[in-house]
């Protein structure tokens, strides 16, 4: 697995280009405002984009799903935030002052309901294959907190994060040492609690109890800003200040 950070304009949230470089396949984590940027990014190393996956549903880390979702790609949320990229909740657009177009995700995962984390417990394997169309235009599958989805031929580990919102989470590569965080946890910094469905305590509790039980030279890669790591956090004595 490799990644190409793409930077966009409206609020600087990253977006990541997720590859396999033998095969070329690839997905998106959190499409940002600049779709074409991203495009070329990916067309410039032969990167075919099968899917994004969004770590949250406020607007910034969505704004070119639709626009990518016209092109074929799949669109995979979280249950509990698949509401706000649909148009049916705060989705933040409106706090900024910015349009965001609405859309259905394409594939929905539950993993909100369970408790509980071990980064070492592989949950169940699902592929786009064995999910099943509700007729709303979407495919539903369940994963486990600590389990995986397997998206472009990589399995990419799903760690449910609440807090930031409710329904955040991040996706995590054990063999690569890598963490995709979204606004949960930055550099120097963690994710605004104060929107709609946020919860500071919910989110302390995500990165405390699950996000620092990931080995310290683990990669952060933010949604915001500039990468760093789990150790580096840990340490960092006015995090939750």
């Amino acid at each position: 697995m490799e990644s190409i950070t793409v930077v966009n304009a409206v609020l600087s949230e990253n977006t990541y280009i997720v590859y396999d470089a033998d095969t070329l396949r690839g997905f998106l984590i959190d499409p940002g405002s600049d779709g074409r940027k991203i495009e070329a990014a990916a067309a410039r190393k032969g990167v075919k984009i099968e899917a994004a996956l969004l770590t949250h549903g406020h607007f910034d880390h969505a704004l070119s799903a639709a626009y990518f979702q016209a092109k074929g790609v799949k669109i995979y949320v979280s249950k509990a935030d698949a509401d706000k990229i649909e148009g049916h909740s705060f989705d933040m657009s409106r706090f900024f002052g910015r349009e965001f177009v609405t859309l259905t995700a394409d594939c929905v995962f539950d993993c909100d309901y369970l408790n509980g984390f071990d980064v070492k417990a592989a949950g169940g394997s699902l592929n786009v294959s064995d999910m099943k169309n509700t007729g709303k235009e979407r495919e539903f599958m369940s994963v486990s907190d600590g389990g995986f989805l397997n998206v472009a031929g990589m399995k990419a580990g799903v760690i449910y994060t609440p807090g930031h919102s409710r329904g955040g989470v991040c996706f995590y590569f054990e063999k690569e040492g890598v963490l995709f965080s979204g606004d949960t946890l930055f550099s120097d910094g963690i994710g605004r609690s104060d929107f709609s469905d946020g919860d500071f305590l919910k989110l302390k509790e995500s990165i405390t109890a699950k996000l620092f039980s990931l080995p310290d030279e683990t990669v952060v890669r933010p949604g915001h800003g500039e990468a760093t790591a789990i150790g580096l956090e840990k340490r960092n004595k006015t995090l939750f200040s």
